[in-house]
């Protein structure tokens, strides 16, 4: 569990924003990492999310699980719903 001043292994890379074209380097867990995420806001503040600690990727998951509009989309598609939800390539 990583708590509040752990140090953390992280990479910087290069990003390119698909809106605008913005050029910029960000931290990143990088490839190895399995149900990690780094979340950022849109002020740039970042946070850490281990999907096998946080109960709140579930619970979001489960929500998406008996929404109306996800209902009847394949399991595998649904997760694609919640990876974009906290930030993950799709």
């Amino acid at each position: 569990m990583v708590t509040p001043g752990d140090a953390m292994m992280l990479e910087i890379v290069k990003c390119k924003c698909s809106n605008c074209g913005h050029n910029f380097a960000a931290p990143s867990l990088g490839d190895g990492a399995y149900g990690e995420f780094l979340l950022r806001s849109g002020s740039g503040l970042i946070a850490y999310l281990n999907v096998f600690e946080d109960s709140t990727f579930k619970d979001v998951d489960d929500l998406l699980a008996i929404n109306p509009k996800t209902l009847a989309l394949p399991a595998i598609e649904r997760a694609r719903v919640l990876r974009k939800i906290y930030g993950g390539r799709v």
